[in-house]
C-alpha cells in the first residue's frame, strides 16, 4: 500500500475477481484501511471494439469505482461458511 499511497490519497481499490480467484488480493488492502470494491469485466462488445488493454481496462475499473457505478462487495472470507470449508479440508 505504499505505493499507491505515494503518489496520492488512496480513496478507494477496485479490481475483477475480488468475489473469487483475486479474494485475497481484495483483502490485503481492506486490512489495511481502504476501501475495496468488485469492479465487473469489461463487456465483450467494448473488448472486441477496442482490443485487450490492460491499461484501458485499468482506466475503464478506476472510472468505475470513482462514478460509483461499481458496488460489488468483495468476499470477506471470515465468516461461518469459511469455517465450514476449512473444517471440510
Amino acid at each position: 500500500m505504499a505505493w499507491p499511497r505515494s503518489h496520492s490519497e488512496v480513496l478507494a481499490a477496485g479490481g475483477e475477481g475480488t468475489r473469487a480467484y483475486g479474494a485475497e488480493l481484495g483483502r490485503f488492502p481492506s486490512a489495511n484501511g481502504t476501501t475495496v470494491v468488485e469492479v465487473d469485466r469489461p463487456d465483450r462488445k467494448a473488448r472486441r471494439d477496442n482490443g485487450k488493454s490492460d491499461y484501458v481496462d485499468a482506466y475503464a475499473a478506476a472510472t468505475a469505482v470513482l462514478s460509483c457505478r461499481a458496488q460489488g462487495t468483495p468476499k470477506s472470507r471470515n465468516g461461518i461458511a469459511e469455517a465450514i470449508r476449512a473444517a471440510l479440508r
